[in-house]
């Protein structure tokens, strides 16, 4: 997915039908091309599959639809075509002031559970310096569900301190967070990027 909106423009007005070679691909993925051929069909099932949920808990709004709404594969050429939903358009296009742009083979390398995420969030908000989150609104951003997660200190431990590790190590950004407290329980951060 990363891959396929690497490809969308800050000016785009619309989303074109997006084409790879799969040897690209596996290239920019770093796996063989074997393994790729082997797995290509279940990759895109497993995309497919994958719902957003827009949510505006103000008015009490949601909605929710599949990312990708069409995956083909032409064994004679190579290649697999995949189309993103037309409902996405309005989250992925002419985001002007928004418009984050980031290196996709850095994105790529981020192997942590969360890394991905948080990468996301403080490259769309690098113009700022500076971001405050909420805990309860981070937790809902990365769908920590757990009651473990319940505890400020296994998030700190599992989910902040390794995924800014690894952010910081390979990525072209550098991320630092402060904990806002009320009395002595850590309620929002500080992410300075």
């Amino acid at each position: 997915f990363l891959i396929m909106i690497s490809t969308i423009q800050k000016d785009d007005k619309d989303i074109k039908i997006t084409r790879f070679r799969v040897e690209d691909l596996a290239d920019i993925m770093q796996v063989s091309t074997q393994v790729l051929y082997r797995d290509l069909k279940k990759v895109c099932t497993k995309l497919m599959s994958r719902i957003v949920e827009i949510r505006n808990d103000a008015i009490q709004d949601w909605e929710i639809f599949n990312i990708v709404k069409y995956a083909r594969y032409s064994g004679s050429e190579g290649i697999v075509t995949m189309e993103i939903n037309e409902k996405a358009y309005p989250y992925l296009l002419q985001l002007k002031e928004f418009f984050s742009s980031f290196a996709l083979n850095r994105a790529l390398s981020l192997s942590g559970k969360y890394s991905l995420r948080i990468y996301q969030q403080a490259k769309s908000n690098i113009y700022k310096g500076k971001y405050v989150m909420e805990v309860e609104d981070f937790k809902k951003s990365l769908q920590l569900k757990q009651k473990s997660y319940n505890q400020f200190s296994n998030i700190n431990l599992k989910v902040l301190e390794p995924s800014i590790k690894e952010i910081n190590e390979k990525t072209d950004i550098k991320i630092e967070v402060e904990y806002i407290k009320l009395k002595k329980k850590v309620v929002a951060l500080k992410f300075i990027v």
